[in-house]
């Protein structure tokens, strides 16, 4: 009977922190997908300001000229 009450103690307490872990892990991936949402506001409206100042004078480089789509120089 004693074994059995343990038992049960130590699975309910199981069952309890694995759902605070899990709330925990919720939490660190909201707070993670909001940087990213804010490091890519960010930079588009970086982008969308220094393309702005690009008038395209003979000379001038521009920010995306000579850029691929991942970034990097071509």
């Amino acid at each position: 009977m004693l074994t059995n009450l343990l038992l049960v103690i130590a699975v309910t307490g199981g069952f309890l922190y694995g759902l605070m872990l899990m709330r925990g892990l919720d939490r660190f991936m909201e707070h993670s997908v909001r940087e990213v949402r804010q490091r890519d506001i960010y930079t588009a409206s970086a982008v969308k300001e220094r393309s702005k100042s690009c008038t395209g004078r003979p000379g001038q480089r521009c920010f995306t000229e000579g850029k691929n789509f991942s970034g990097a120089w071509s």
